[in-house]
């Protein structure tokens, strides 16, 4: 594994209302230094490609961002990945690339390629902080974002050289426990747009422009608690979402529904 050195931000945000409060972190990053600060909750990822890509300062749950102090890279996705409780990272982390990179292959996507930061803060020092280089494409829509950090956490879980689907349902099925307690069931209730995203392609739903797939008259708080994985999933589950009316209609278009559905007719 490579390493690189990264220059270390202060820490911005206090008391941050998460969901976990220990497990594997985010941080987004450029190829040098770190962005944003470290949080467990992924959805505060796409809160801040909104904020970059509009220019607003946010602070959803405590969590403070300012793009005009660290603007992130949309060219690449770079995030810092590192749980300070987990002396067994750099095994896992190994599988979690073997994990991603079979579904950017299906995906046809850019490869993730992890690298190792040189200088870990010192509580970070056990663990060790990895930098996660990936497609761009994964920042294209909250979706994507949220898909991507949610396929990071199952990675934990892998074994190098093992299907990824077969992960994906001993997962969700209880059979190898997830790396992060609720990953089990953000996978069932995902289920419905992965299938959709890997049978058809992230193409078939998203906008090629980033800003359309981030729509600026959305508040950031619908943005953090409706636009990710699971509230996609919703708009395919058969019933109305509160946040159906805040989606962009392309995402969920009666032409790919019916796409979707004759691909699966013809793979039975």
């Amino acid at each position: 594994m490579k390493y690189i050195k990264i220059k270390w931000s202060e820490k911005k945000s206090k008391n941050i209302a998460q969901i976990y409060s220990h497990g594997l972190e985010f941080a987004f990053a450029t190829k040098t230094e770190q962005c944003t600060d470290f949080v467990f909750c992924k959805d505060f990822l796409h809160d801040c490609v909104h904020a970059f890509l509009y220019s607003k300062k946010i602070s959803p749950y405590s969590f403070h961002y300012d793009p005009k102090e660290k603007p992130i890279d949309l060219d690449h996705t770079y995030l810092l990945v590192t749980n300070s409780s987990d002396i067994k990272m750099k095994q896992k982390i190994e599988n979690c690339q073997d994990f991603l990179n079979q579904i950017e292959k299906k995906l046809r996507l850019f490869r993730t390629k992890i690298l190792k930061c040189r200088n870990a803060p010192d509580n970070y020092k056990k663990s060790g902080v990895y930098m996660i280089y990936g497609s761009k494409m994964w920042l294209n829509s909250p979706p994507m974002l949220s898909l991507y950090s949610l396929l990071i956490r199952v990675g934990f879980c892998h074994t190098k050289g093992v299907d990824f689907t077969e992960t994906i349902t001993k997962v969700q099925n209880g059979q190898i426990p997830p790396y992060q307690q609720n990953d089990a069931g953000y996978l069932k209730k995902a289920k419905e747009g992965i299938d959709r995203i890997l049978s058809l392609g992230y193409r078939k739903f998203f906008y090629k422009d980033i800003s359309k797939n981030y729509p600026n008259s959305v508040d950031i708080s619908t943005i953090h608690n409706y636009f990710g994985i699971v509230g996609f999933s919703q708009l395919f589950s058969g019933s109305t979402p509160s946040h159906l009316s805040s989606m962009p209609k392309y995402w969920f278009r009666k032409s790919v529904k019916k796409l979707f559905e004759e691909k699966n007719k013809q793979e039975k």
